[in-house]
């Protein structure tokens, strides 16, 4: 498919995700969180998924708008798809887990192929330099036939969420596939390239790394322990969304992956830090408040609001210093 439609059917697919993850947040803000309870673990959670879901489409879009490499285009189209799929909520219900799991193995074979292009494309004389394994080196160079990767690759994730549905464990198989294939790929490029190439991989290949760490660990207490807790399902959750979010934000904004431009880099952090000090905020004051409140006996709006403005000034000087941190990290890059 030529890069121009990519680039379209990217900028359709995000912009629609964008509105409706937007749209969930207003709702859950206005409508949801005032009538309904949440532990403080788990607001944090939900938070950090707006936050996720929000900017990677955010991230697609500038890629896409921005990028000189059209390569990276194939991985913008990634990253809008997986946003897309938060939408359908994971279920054993036979409609919903077909639809979820035609999408995930649709996102799943767009994001390996898109490894196999990002910032080069591999090739299989890199293949052999990179990797020792026979098996291995066999098994990514097969899939670098583009046609049989598609049919192949559809075919073998198919099979997988047939059996993880009769199995009715999880999506280990499937999702491990997913992952340690584009890791390799990504693998090869981090061993074959240099220089600038090399640094545009560097955070994205960290990121994919801890990725896989941290659903292994999931995993083994899914196998040894039965399903883990509410509290530990959150917390990895949470570890994994901010993995996400900042191996993708730290390559775009530091790594130069994309050639974004100073102007976009110091626009879109600042946001974002604008964005994490709100929901930071929001938590606070929709916990913390509350509490003081309620052991204080405070039910006064004036003496409320100072409570208030008392948090506000606590969480002030943090955003001034992470401002100027990354103002400092910018300035330097650019030397």
């Amino acid at each position: 498919m030529p890069f121009k439609w990519i680039k379209i059917i990217t900028i359709i697919v995000a912009f629609s995700a964008l509105a409706f993850k937007l749209y969930a947040l207003w709702e859950f803000y206005t409508e949801v969180l005032p009538v309904k309870e949440y532990s403080a673990l788990k607001l944090i959670g939900i938070n950090i998924q707006f936050l996720t879901n929000i900017t990677l489409p955010v991230i697609a879009i500038l890629i896409v708008t921005k990028s000189r490499n059209e390569y990276a285009y194939y991985l913008a189209l990634a990253l809008a798809l997986y946003t897309v799929t938060t939408f359908i909520p994971y279920t054993y219900e036979l409609p919903m887990y077909a639809a979820g799991s035609l999408l995930s193995v649709l996102v799943g074979c767009m994001f390996i192929f898109s490894m196999q292009y990002f910032p080069v494309p591999v090739t299989a004389h890199k293949v052999d330099q990179a990797i020792r394994w026979r098996w291995l080196r066999s098994y990514l160079k097969t899939f670098l036939r583009v046609r049989f990767f598609w049919i192949g690759m559809t075919i073998l994730l198919l099979l997988l969420s047939v059996a993880e549905y009769f199995i009715r464990g999880s999506d280990a198989l499937s999702t491990l596939l997913i992952l340690f294939t584009a890791f390799g790929y990504l693998y090869v490029n981090f061993r074959t390239t240099s220089g600038v190439d090399h640094s545009r991989i560097l955070w994205l290949f960290w990121g994919l790394a801890m990725y896989i760490l941290m659903n292994l660990v999931y995993y083994s207490l899914y196998i040894y322990e039965g399903e883990p807790g509410e509290g530990i399902r959150i917390i990895i959750a949470i570890i994994l969304l901010l993995i996400l979010f900042f191996s993708f934000v730290m390559s775009l904004f530091f790594a130069d992956t994309f050639n974004t431009g100073v102007f976009i880099r110091r626009s879109v952090v600042n946001a974002v830090l604008f964005v994490l000090i709100v929901f930071l905020y929001n938590t606070l004051e929709h916990y913390v408040l509350h509490w003081i409140a309620h052991k204080l006996h405070v039910s006064d709006v004036i003496i409320s609001s100072m409570l208030s403005g008392v948090l506000v000034l606590l969480i002030a000087p943090l955003h001034h210093r992470l401002t100027n941190y990354l103002n400092r990290k910018l300035k330097g890059a650019h030397r």
